[in-house]
């Protein structure tokens, strides 16, 4: 069987793992300002960039925004790819925390590339991050690689590490997800993603939070999280 979308990268799925139920209850962030009246956005992230998009997460409920974060917002016992294909219908606006590790996403590549992503925010705390970034430049054809490939090394490198660990946290995302070990992407995948998604770039709006670092110097396009950003957010919803 297969997950929606993207299949080159996400590949078969059984029907026991497009069936997973969330064994355990949401977890509970700390409590913002959100009003079932606020515009929903939908918050799409890797599993490992869990802290950035958390940060995130509070940035837009201040802006009065309603962010769907899966860790929060899918019940226990509720079916994890249909709560996820819901929000996405659902939600007015669709934001990719872009940290490091989505990347290399299989979720973040299934549920950004073709599905009317209008917004990265990319981790400005990153430096790498931010260099691979700085490289990049709008694609003038199709399957065009449109950024530094050398600067891509140091952050697939370290994804592979992150997955290689045994931590705490992807012990507690398997039983939350049904108990199936997290799917890794094979290492030939890694570059596939991260291409498509940095070539989607040109079809979105790229922004940075928190601030840029005083030691990157990108493109004039990559702006702060501020009011400017909050407006293009507005024109989005």
């Amino acid at each position: 069987m297969r997950m929606w979308g993207h299949e080159s990268v996400v590949g078969d799925r059984t029907f026991a793992e497009i069936a997973q139920r969330r064994r355990t209850p949401p977890s509970r962030f700390e409590v913002d300002r959100i009003l079932p009246s606020d515009p929903l956005v939908f918050l799409s992230h890797a599993v490992l960039d869990l802290e950035f998009a958390i940060r995130l997460r509070s940035a837009l409920a201040e802006r009065a925004l309603t962010p769907w974060l899966a860790e929060e917002q899918i019940e226990e016992r509720a079916p994890i790819f249909e709560s996820v294909r819901a929000a996405l219908v659902r939600s007015r606006a669709k934001i990719v925390a872009l940290g490091r590790n989505g990347l290399g996403s299989a979720w973040v590549h299934t549920e950004s590339v073709g599905s009317g992503v209008r917004l990265f925010v990319c981790d400005g705390t990153d430096a790498a991050l931010m260099e691979l970034r700085a490289s990049w430049r709008p694609p003038k054809r199709g399957n065009e690689t449109n950024y530094e490939e050398a600067l891509l090394v140091p952050l697939e490198t370290a994804y592979r590490r992150a997955w290689d660990a045994r931590t705490p946290l992807q012990a507690t995302l398997e039983e939350s997800v049904g108990g199936a070990s997290m799917r890794k992407l094979r290492p030939d995948k890694f570059r596939t993603t991260a291409k498509e998604l940095l070539f989607s770039l040109g079809t979105a709006m790229p922004c940075v939070y928190p601030g840029r670092p005083s030691t990157w110097h990108g493109d004039p396009v990559l702006m702060d999280f501020d009011v400017r950003t909050e407006q293009c957010l507005r024109a989005l919803i």
